[in-house]
């Protein structure tokens, strides 16, 4: 019951931060979808299972922001948000069955005219999978070992035909499936992918058929920001292959940061995180582990240094980061139980702690509030490994 309501919590979430936050403004040209991506699931060891080709059928339901010239729109050259709807069949119905997908995404282009242009689409959600693994009945299926999974996709498209109210597209990128580190085991599921498209607008884009010659100049005054973020996260015990029916414990993490607005719609900040994992304080204790059952809640801790962007646009930031391990004592022995990584991967693993995340601002973050609170979702990992998803609460101050 508790994976379930975790789950739950985090669609929710998900999907609430972009579509509340996305929604206050209502210049938008709104659009209808279809979508046909082909690819095959990538290999990720040497006992994977055999695939062909993977279809996935997509509805798109999104619209085009606009704004004045003053508008975190018109910065970040007229974005597309919205939700993505597919049914998809994987390659293998007897080990990885079919899954059905439900995102939210954003997508930006580097021009602001939709003719001949090129944008990426980053998509984070959830999907359903009908056949995970079963230790009796499915056991090669050890790259989803839960019904549910978190999806992220990341796909670059090119407009190859346009009109005032269709556009024809191509595209290609990368598709992801995985649980997190919640329900073990989950190897997660790597597809890359082409597609082909057609958006079928509500109203006319005309004003998007050419580049308007007026350019957006933003704010390049500096503002400076102090931040405080609580997160609480979700992790099993173990490696990427289990063990496996474990508990999920909490993992609890408090952050102060610094940093500054800049151009208006950018965050820059940098700042400390400290970390502590429930599992590991209680796999110290039951196994009385030499050399740290004695300061078990120290040695269940772990400490990094971070540098981080946001892009700010109206109530709603991505979040990206990236840190560098100051302190994570028991990390090396959990690798040496669970994991049996190489050298590398291990040094790459404890040094490099990473997360990717969705903000929600109580107040448009444009004009510069002196206090704003937000409520944030993410991943967070050890280099490009999750290690567990997170729900945050969060303060930011500027300094003026």
């Amino acid at each position: 019951m508790i994976g379930i309501k975790k789950y739950f919590l985090h669609t929710l979430l998900s999907f609430i931060i972009p579509v509340i936050g996305l929604a206050q403004n209502t210049n938008t040209r709104r659009f209808i979808e279809p979508e046909i991506q082909l690819g095959k699931i990538v290999k990720t060891n040497s006992f994977f299972p055999k695939r062909t080709l993977q279809q996935r059928y997509r509805i798109n339901f999104g619209r085009i922001h606009y704004g004045d010239e003053k508008s975190w729109e018109s910065f970040y050259s007229y974005p597309i948000s919205g939700i993505s709807l597919s049914f998809n069949v994987l390659g293998n119905d007897t080990v990885f069955g079919k899954s059905y997908t439900a995102l939210n995404y954003i997508e930006l282009r580097p021009g602001r005219k939709i003719a001949n242009s090129f944008s990426f689409r980053i998509g984070l959600g959830m999907s359903y999978f009908d056949t995970p693994f079963d230790k009796d009945n499915n056991p090669l299926n050890k790259a989803i070992g839960s019904s549910f999974a978190f999806s992220f996709q990341l796909i670059g498209y090119y407009n190859v035909y346009t009109s005032e109210k269709i556009v024809l597209r191509v595209g290609g990128g990368y598709l992801h499936s995985s649980n997190g580190h919640t329900v073990l085991p989950n190897f997660g599921l790597n597809s890359a992918a082409v597609s082909i498209s057609a958006m079928f607008l509500q109203t006319s884009n005309s004003f998007l058929l050419t580049e308007t010659p007026v350019r957006h100049i933003p704010d390049y005054s500096k503002h400076f920001v102090v931040g405080f973020r609580q997160g609480v996260g979700f992790h099993a015990l173990g490696g990427t292959s289990g063990p496996i029916g474990g508990k999920i414990k909490p993992v609890y993490s408090t952050e102060l940061s610094v940093g500054i607005i800049y151009r208006q719609y950018i965050k820059l900040y940098a700042g400390l995180t400290a970390r502590y994992y429930q599992h590991y304080y209680n796999y110290i204790t039951d196994n009385n582990i030499e050399g740290f059952y004695q300061q078990a809640h120290k040695n269940s801790t772990s400490t990094h240094a971070f540098v981080g962007v946001e892009f700010l646009m109206g109530h709603v930031a991505i979040d990206v980061q990236g840190g560098l391990t100051l302190y994570k004592p028991f990390y090396q022995t959990f690798d040496e139980i669970f994991q049996h990584s190489k050298k590398t991967d291990y040094l790459l693993k404890y040094f490099f702690p990473t997360r990717l995340g969705l903000k929600l601002y109580m107040k448009k973050t444009q004009f510069y509030p002196q206090n704003n609170f937000f409520i944030g979702t993410n991943i967070s990992a050890n280099f490009g490994e999750a290690d567990f998803w997170e729900f945050s609460l969060g303060y930011h101050r500027l300094i003026k």
